[in-house]
């Protein structure tokens, strides 16, 4: 999550919180941010919104596949 500033926001690292969104955490990590979210409903608010953004910041699956297409109807020409 390279994009995400090394901050810490509310006591957790904002490259840590979106590592836990994309399932690149280890177990210890995993821990750590769920006990960061439990611990007050300004994390677990923080939390939804980071979630909202990355998710929302994803290309969509079928971008790889048109550009394959495309490629692939390129290469035929």
């Amino acid at each position: 999550m390279e994009f995400l500033e090394d901050d810490n926001t509310y006591g957790m690292s904002d490259p840590l919180l979106g590592r836990y969104i994309t399932g690149e955490t280890s177990p210890d990590e995993n821990i750590q941010v769920k006990k960061w979210i439990d611990t007050n409903d300004n994390n677990s608010r923080y939390m939804e919104g980071l979630m909202l953004i990355i998710e929302h910041s994803r290309l969509p699956v079928t971008a790889a596949a048109d550009e394959q297409l495309a490629w692939s109807t390129l290469s035929k020409k």
